[in-house]
């Protein structure tokens, strides 16, 4: 009896230890096969892009990949995409959106969840874009290549002979590369265009002599091609480029306004399917002109502010579905939220006190909504945390002590989060800020060139 008990436990022993690695077997995961099947960012649907950009789906992870490269950086911007679904919704930051042909424009889009009865399929999308850097200075402007670890390699093109502070990436002549837009102070504007492989040319193009101080790309004509709007300074009017399709421009014979303008901001602020423009201004309130559809830009009415403010950057930061204005100025940050109409309100946040010089949104938590990364003369840059409402509280970071001038926000070391290329004048060396995912920033070891530099513009410039 004493045996057989023995025994008997022996066996039971044996059938837990079976039952236990049974057990820890991992679970088979439900393969999401079929639900999306095509999944497109489109050129006739966003401009700004040089070719359309087809997704790869692997429906055994559920991951869609979409390859951003030779292209501008597109954390802020609400790409339209397309994709077809075979359930009877898809679900993207809480909203229900359309699956087949209808465009798609939403933020954030990082994830679509497809729905069929009591089962549901997340797909995250993943963009890959290796962003190399263009700087404006006011000797000679540089590109500097990525090396995909936030760290740079310069060149030995030194592209202009003048003071430039501001320029814009684009494909101008539709040959799928990104083109230079220089908009250079007391002089005629350059176009520069790209061989694929990022070395410039100058097309030999002179363009509206004016104190040009900023310059924003959209399609502003509806003619399928990237135009230009240019923000003068020293009561300049500003004016309108529109190109020809080869990357030629004509000045559209349009004088908007007689203030001395900072800034340019392009979006469509009243919902009717064209880029409006918002403008910065020195020592009055800053403007918005709305467009017909046709690159004919109309004053809106609008004074907003009164002290002079230098730049602003356009997005849905109170998640209603339209583009608020995040504004920097000699007294500091403002948030202005749109009604959808373009009528503007101020909601009355004070953000930081003097010489904020540049300023540009993303999502720098990843919590889905806009915050926002400004640079001030002298004094450290500034992380602004959005609660997802369009109320904004400083991070209590306080990012280097430098005269800086310009930022441009990209994932730069290829990690899915969003990092900064700070642009520093008085021969202050330009500096990369990496992100850790949490909105939390350190600066990398490398000092990148020893110039006066006013702007940085960040794309894929070379092919891959």
């Amino acid at each position: 009896m004493h045996i057989r008990q023995k025994w008997t436990c022996l066996v039971l022993i044996l059938f837990i230890l079976v039952m236990s690695c049974i057990k820890s077997d991992p679970p088979t995961a439900v393969t999401p096969v079929g639900i999306i099947t095509a999944f497109a960012f489109l050129k006739a649907y966003n401009p700004e892009l040089p070719f359309d950009v087809v997704g790869r789906i692997d429906q055994d992870t559920g991951i869609i990949y979409a390859d951003l490269s030779n292209m501008p950086p597109c954390h802020n911007s609400t790409l339209v995409a397309t994709f077809t679904a075979s359930v009877e919704r898809v679900e993207s930051g809480g909203k229900i959106v359309t699956s087949g042909e209808t465009p798609l424009r939403y933020l954030p889009w990082r994830t679509l969840i497809a729905v069929a009865g009591d089962r549901s399929v997340e797909y995250e999308v993943r963009l890959r874009q290796r962003l190399d850097a263009y700087v404006c200075n006011l000797d000679v402007n540089r590109v500097w290549l990525n090396t995909m670890q936030g760290l740079f390699a310069t060149t030995s093109q030194e592209l202009g002979d003048v003071q430039t502070f501001s320029a814009a990436l684009g494909d101008f002549d539709g040959d799928g590369d990104l083109d230079v837009l220089a908009n250079n102070y007391t002089d005629v504007k350059s176009v520069w265009f790209n061989n694929g492989q990022g070395l410039f040319t100058d097309s030999g193009q002179s363009l509206a002599s004016s104190n040009g101080y900023d310059i924003a790309l959209g399609d502003l004509d509806d003619d399928g091609d990237l135009d230009a709007f240019i923000a003068n300074l020293e009561n300049y009017a500003d004016n309108v480029l529109l190109n020809d399709g080869t990357g030629h421009f004509s000045d559209s014979g349009q004088n908007l306004g007689v203030t001395s303008s900072y800034g340019v901001a392009l979006g469509d602020l009243d919902d009717d399917g064209d880029l409006d423009a918002f403008i910065t201004n020195m020592d009055v309130g800053d403007l918005v002109w709305l467009n017909d559809g046709h690159g004919n830009f109309t004053d809106s009415g609008q004074i907003l502010g009164f002290s002079t403010s230098f730049k602003s950057d356009l997005g849905d930061l109170d998640n209603d579905g339209d583009l608020d204005a995040f504004i920097c100025g000699e007294n500091g940050c403002t948030v202005w939220l749109n009604s959808g109409s373009a009528t503007f309100s101020d909601t009355g946040q004070s953000l930081g006190e003097r010489g904020i010089m540049d300023v540009e949104l993303a999502d720098l938590d990843g919590d889905g909504d806009l915050d926002a990364f400004s640079v001030h003369n002298g004094e450290a840059a500034l992380i602004w945390l959005n609660d997802g409402s369009g109320v904004f509280t400083d991070s209590g970071q306080a990012l280097g002590a430098s005269w800086s001038l310009g930022v441009a926000l990209g994932d730069l070391d290829i990690d899915g989060d969003i990092d900064a290329f700070v642009a520093n004048g008085v021969n202050q060396s330009n500096v990369v800020w990496l992100n850790d995912g949490n909105g939390l920033f350190q600066a990398t070891s490398q000092n990148i060139g020893d110039s006066s530099s006013t702007s940085v513009l960040l794309g894929g410039l070379i092919g891959y």
